[in-house]
């Protein structure tokens, strides 16, 4: 299966709060010529660094980098075209080729899916995460926002508007939300344990846009000092 660029150049990577993926801006050679005369059906595909154990992660995919460079904690992607079946899909530490993870997964036709890498409960090793996302444009002057919980724990975790109401409720380790829609604003959003009243983390704040798509990525421990590598941390993509 071939997996190929969907937008321009220039736009690859965004960034919401976060690192631009400045240094890995081109694909590699060999996956760009892959396309050229590819004819089959296409899905959608973007990638998200949610493992804080690990500081950068080389990522592969069917066994080739796809990056031209490691990608760093709290970093992503925008989508990519990608022939519709199975990939698949490897991280290996920063700078090395010694495997963290690895998945095949069968990507469904005319849909769009998000890997994301994220610790184990059990360990600090890397597993991988996928989601099937809704694309539905929200109703006009909306947005859209959704809670992925990567918190590798057997707690539960809501998510609120920081001061407002609830978006997202009790969800446990690997699991996410339906996309809610909100009004356009600026906005910090608030992750508590399920049922209490006391933020865990805050998100920084975010110009929410009419029309866009925002994911919140719980990740990291809350047993671990804030500040300390792991500890628990959120934040937000847009895509």
């Amino acid at each position: 299966m071939k997996l190929f660029d969907l937008l321009p150049k220039k736009n690859r990577f965004m960034s919401m709060g976060l690192t631009l993926l400045a240094s890995a801006t081109l694909l590699s050679s060999c996956l760009k010529n892959d396309s050229d005369d590819y004819q089959g059906p296409i899905s959608a595909v973007s990638f998200v660094h949610a493992a804080a154990s690990q500081p950068s992660v080389e990522v592969f995919v069917d066994g080739r980098p796809f990056f031209n460079s490691a990608v760093l904690y709290g970093e992503y992607s925008p989508y990519y075209t990608a022939g519709s079946g199975n990939h698949l899909f490897q991280t290996a530490i920063g700078g090395t080729n010694q495997k963290l993870s690895d998945k095949t997964y069968a990507l469904e036709e005319g849909k769009y899916h998000t890997i994301f890498f994220a610790n184990k409960v059990e360990s600090d090793s890397l597993e991988t995460v996928v989601t099937v996302d809704d694309r539905t444009a929200p109703a006009t002057g909306k947005v859209k926002v959704r809670f992925v919980q990567l918190s590798p724990t057997n707690e539960e975790y809501d998510l609120y508007l920081q001061g407002g109401r609830l978006l997202s409720d009790a969800k446990a380790y690997k699991e996410s939300s339906e996309f809610t829609e909100i009004d356009p604003a600026k906005y910090k959003f608030a992750v508590r344990l399920a049922g209490a009243a006391e933020d865990k983390v805050v998100t920084a704040e975010v110009d929410a846009a009419a029309g866009k798509f925002y994911t919140v990525v719980l990740a990291g421990k809350a047993s671990i000092p804030a500040g300390t590598t792991g500890a628990l941390k959120a934040f937000v993509l847009v895509q």
